[in-house]
């Protein structure tokens, strides 16, 4: 590859697959959590906004604790990660061209 071009990767998308099983994942972790009845802004209630009433639901943080979630991203990684897509652009100038990587 001359100089004047460098790789870089630029997106990360994760299979279908892989996003429905974290979904669901992260839908049980809340389940578990006493605050998932409370009428607030961070479980998704806000009776000023159309669509954020009561029993719309909003997952802003992962309630499975460090270890379970650092357990999850290692195994991730020690399989390669094989559910993810990265694409990565070749810079040459003014000119880029996208191209798949496989991991």
């Amino acid at each position: 590859m001359a100089a004047e071009q460098r790789l870089r990767l630029t997106r990360a998308d994760a299979t279908l697959e892989a996003q429905q099983r974290w979904t669901a994942h992260v839908a049980k972790m809340y389940e578990i959590m006493l605050m998932r009845k409370a009428k607030g802004w961070f479980t998704g209630y806000n009776s000023n906004v159309p669509g954020h009433e009561e029993g719309t639901v909003r997952y802003f943080v992962y309630n499975g604790g460090t270890p379970k979630f650092l357990g999850i991203i290692n195994g991730v990684a020690e399989k390669g990660y094989q559910e993810i897509a990265f694409r990565k652009d070749v810079w040459a100038g003014n000119q880029v061209t996208a191209t798949g990587v496989s991991a």
